[in-house]
């Protein structure tokens, strides 16, 4: 009993990762600029232009991401650029007050 019901699970899980992505799913969104993101920020706290501008300053450039996380932390409370405000200080090796 145990077996079939492994065997059921293990089947569906195959299933269900074996379908390739059509329609919607499949689109890329374009990349927006650097200025865009900011604006985009700054005008209406986009959650997702703040994910990507973080993500454009991971390769050493965080001084500049951290003015916008502080934006995004006080204004909006959003709790990933709290998060990335306290690492930007403290928690990856360049520390902004030291």
């Amino acid at each position: 009993m145990k077996t079939r019901l492994f065997f059921l699970i293990y089947l569906a899980f195959l299933i269900s990762c074996s379908r390739e992505k059509t329609g919607k799913e499949a689109e890329v969104q374009p990349r927006k600029s650097r200025a865009s993101l900011e604006q985009d920020i700054l005008a209406t706290g986009d959650t997702n232009s703040y994910l990507q501008l973080f993500n454009y300053h991971m390769d050493g450039h965080m001084e500049d991401a951290f003015y916008y996380s502080l934006f995004m932390a006080n204004k909006y409370n959003y709790s990933v650029a709290c998060m990335d405000v306290y690492l930007s200080l403290w928690g990856r090796g360049k520390r902004l007050l030291w």
